[in-house]
């Protein structure tokens, strides 16, 4: 399946919810933040952070996630989904409503996180653990260079007799894919 959601190493919803936490308690960055969950189209909660204080000089909102170990992934990928509200639809406001932001991100190879680190919300990208033709096969993480595929092998499940040795390979955007011919 190509949803996405099954190739993050942890549960999205419950680590953006201690984002808000985490930050908010060690930098206090959040204090003109809103935090705000809707439900996305699966019905799955979503939760945001909203800034609009459009007409005070010298905005300075921060927003910072918490540290994110790359465990086992030799990539991460990062996504971050926004949207900006165009000043031109806003009324009366003067030069301070922007329609930009930066992003700012800080990668270490240390194994503990200083308190100043930022990064958004990331995920890794990996083939899921999955059953294939009466074998299991184990979850992941592919090769960093995206034209190279990973040979993992099966085991086949209880009661099946292995023929071939069960394989499949693991492409760089997480997807299963099966070998073709001999």
């Amino acid at each position: 399946e190509r949803g996405g959601e099954e190739r993050r190493w942890e549960d999205r919803t419950g680590r953006e919810g201690s984002v808000l936490g985490q930050c908010g308690a060690v930098v206090g960055w959040l204090a003109d933040w809103d935090a705000i969950t809707e439900m996305d189209e699966q019905n799955r909660p979503i939760h945001t952070f909203q800034v609009c204080h459009v007409m005070e000089s010298n905005q300075n909102n921060w927003l910072r996630s918490n540290w994110i170990q790359r465990q086992a992934a030799q990539k991460v990928y990062v996504e971050l989904r926004f949207t900006l509200r165009d000043c031109n639809s806003i009324p009366w406001v003067p030069g301070t409503c922007k329609e930009t932001f930066n992003l700012f991100y800080f990668q270490t190879d240390e194994p503990h996180p200083a308190a100043t680190r930022f990064r958004p919300a990331d995920y890794a990208k990996r083939c899921p653990s999955t059953l294939r033709n009466l074998a299991a096969f184990p979850a992941t993480v592919p090769r960093v260079d995206s034209s190279s595929l990973v040979e993992v092998r099966g085991a086949c499940v209880e009661n099946a007799e292995e023929r071939d040795t069960p394989k499949l390979y693991c492409g760089a955007d997480g997807d299963w894919l099966v070998p073709l011919g001999r």
